[in-house]
């Protein structure tokens, strides 16, 4: 069939007049294939029937088409059938049904309207490019593929549900969809890079967002929701619930300043994932329930930035759910993180939560917090961590705390600081390292386990028990427990320990930081070993043990060991071990290095000031046995005795 080119002029046509103003009915129906019909204006040209558009339908910018019911009635509604290209450069109104199953081309200028009428649909198949305005007062049904462009908007007229836009097929944007808007099962929605989408938004599909995603209408995602761009909770009203059976991956910045719920369910709250690889930022409420919180029983991976800001909220990991930060990501707590799940940490969380009027900001554990491998767990000058749960420094981690505990008026307590409140397990394993720095202060009253490294500078108080079985503590700070029980590893350092201290047979005592003075403030009972240095006959140049209280040795060896190239004289002695009482003495071997040969050696008990001393003497002549004996009265025992230096002729 040969191409033709009808124009529809108002002085071409036969003209209907109608209350609404003047109309003509759109002809021929069919348009053939290759045929154009060009709607020109000033005048209003309509679909008040079926018609079928195989060709090329254009719409001129003074032009309009209305497909509608003849009477302006409902009962009788239009369909327009696009089986080819359908240009509008004017107003193309649409009280009836149009099925585009070719090309709708909305473009600059144009504008495609579909008026809120009940029976009112648009029905896409093919391709609907949007360059203008596209306005929906009743649904768009989208099968095939919606590109909403630089200029386009597509907006709905704001009635809820009725002005939606269902995709079950593409939609790509690029400029702005503001619209009650359902992306289904299957279905694939990609927001570009400048591209704004908002409105309330349902996904049960995929949704590529490289733009802006804005949650001020509501977004429920059901599926999968891939953010490389901007996703932001910026209103009193807007959320965003990534649901049950919801991913949300966040490869760029993730802003919330009103309600974020990690998959709200009646009777529970997050079941899904979030990971997070960019920023997530939260700046005000977590809320769930009418709570105060982000409240998550599902999981939380975060590979980039998380920043909990929230003032007066929570950030909650509920039973059952879990927050992953991974190697490269940093978790920052400026406000109140619970967790009544799991929380591991591969790499860096800093906890800096502070404390304003009456209001504590805080990282609180009733779960279980792992700091693994690479994790670096910093509680800060001012913050508060507190472990009601089980918290596990792992090989490989480290546990820093500065901060200390200041006296809070308003609630008459002492608040701040690292605390394992009763009941509570914080375990430092093996490979692993907890610096409680100077003027920080570790509380624990309930169980606090060590068989890494631990070192104490700050204050180590409360009334729970501390076990090492491996490793080393380092205390050269104070250190308050009701028991310290030292099963095994080192005991050493130069501050002061208060409590009842119990070396087993696998522990070693090793006062100060070679050579320097441990104090003991408590009874003292050892089945280990006992390590003494020597590097001199001058105050702090050999190792105290200095114990107030009783000391019991029921076997373990003495080990006296000359440092630094020191060679002593016949005469020199050590007063090394200080304690109330003493007994069992002759339980412990000794064992000697670094003294000269032809150099004997003795330990006398010495009583002053109502204490009992073991004081090591230097002898001219030769020691019987050259590196081990097991005596009492020859043994060498190195603990205590700063206070008196002698030298014999």
């Amino acid at each position: 069939m040969s191409s033709r080119r009808i124009c529809i002029l108002a002085a071409a046509i036969a003209m209907i007049v109608m209350p609404f103003g003047v109309r003509a009915q759109l002809s021929p129906n069919p348009n053939p294939v290759g045929g154009t019909i060009v709607v020109t204006g000033p005048y209003t040209i309509i679909v008040n029937s079926v018609f079928n558009n195989n060709g090329d339908i254009e719409i001129t910018n003074t032009g309009r088409l209305d497909v509608w019911d003849q009477f302006g009635r409902l009962d009788k509604t239009g369909v327009l059938n696009n089986n080819g290209i359908l240009n509008d450069n004017g107003k193309l109104y649409l009280d009836g049904t149009l099925n585009n199953n070719g090309t709708l081309n909305n473009n600059s200028g144009g504008e495609l309207d579909i008026n809120q009428m009940i029976q009112n649909v648009l029905n896409n198949n093919g391709t609907l490019n949007n360059s203008s305005v596209l306005s929906l007062g009743r649904p768009l049904n989208n099968y095939g593929t919606i590109n909403n462009n630089s200029s386009g908007e597509l907006e709905g007229y704001g009635t809820g549900s009725n002005d939606v836009l269902n995709n079950y097929g593409t939609l790509n944007n690029s400029g702005l969809v503001r619209s009650y808007l359902v992306n289904y099962s299957g279905a694939i929605m990609n927001n570009y890079f400048g591209a704004t989408l908002s409105g309330n938004l349902r996904n049960d599909g995929a949704l590529n967002n490289n733009g802006t995603l804005d949650c001020t209408g509501g977004t429920n995602n059901n599926n999968l929701i891939n953010n490389y761009g901007t996703v932001i909770v910026n209103s009193s009203s807007a959320y965003l619930n990534n649901n049950i059976s919801g991913t949300l991956n966040n490869y760029g910045t993730l802003e919330n300043y009103s309600n974020f719920i990690n998959n709200m369910v009646p009777g529970a709250v997050n079941h899904g994932t979030l990971n997070n690889y960019g920023t997530l930022n939260d700046h005000d409420t977590f809320s769930v329930m009418g709570q105060t919180n982000f409240i998550s029983d599902g999981i939380l991976n975060n590979f980039g930035t998380l920043n909990n800001n929230a003032y007066q909220d929570n950030l909650c990991i509920a039973a059952g759910g879990a927050l992953n930060n991974n190697s490269g990501g940093t978790l920052n707590n400026y406000g109140w993180l619970i967790n009544s799940g799991t929380v591991n940490n591969s790499s860096t969380l800093n906890n800096s939560g502070t404390f304003s009027g009456n209001i504590a900001m805080a990282l609180e554990n009733d779960g279980t917090l792992n700091n693994n491998s690479g994790g670096r767990l910093n509680n800060y000058s001012g913050a508060m961590l507190t472990n009601n749960g089980t918290l596990n420094n792992n090989s490989g981690g480290s546990l820093n705390n500065y901060a200390p505990a200041n006296f809070f008026a308003a609630a008459g307590v002492f608040i701040g600081g690292l605390s394992n409140n009763s009941g509570g397990y914080l375990n430092n394993n093996s490979g692993a390292t907890l610096n409680n720095y100077s003027g920080a202060t570790l509380t624990n009253n309930g169980t606090l386990n060590n068989s890494g490294l631990l070192y104490n500078y700050g204050t180590i108080d409360g009334t729970g028990n501390y076990t090492q079985t491996a490793g080393q503590t380092t205390n050269n700070g104070s250190m308050t427990q009701a028991s310290i029980q030292i099963n095994g590893g080192i005991l050493s350092g130069t501050g002061s320990i208060t409590g009842v201290v119990t070396m087993g047979s696998g522990g070693t005592v090793s006062p100060g930081n070679s050579p320097g003075v441990l104090t003991i403030n408590g009874n003292f009972s050892s089945s280990g070993n006992l390590l003494i240095e020597i590097g001199g006959t001058g105050s702090g140049m050999y190792d105290v043990l200095n114990i107030n209280g009783a000391a019991v040795f029921t076997g373990g060896k003495v080990y006296l060991d000359f440092i630094n190239g020191f060679n002593p004289t016949a005469g020199s002695c050590w007063d090394f071990l200080l304690a109330n009482s003493i007994t069992g003495w002759n339980t412990l071997s000794f064992e000697v290095d670094g003294l000269g040969s032809g150099i004997g050696w003795e330990v006398d008990p010495v009583i002053l000031n109502g204490q009992v001393e073991e004081r090591l003497v230097i002898s001219g002549s030769p020691v019987p046995e050259p590196c081990s004996v097991l005596l009492y009265g020859l043994g060498l025992v190195v603990v205590v005795g700063y206070r008196k230096v002698c030298r014999k002729a």
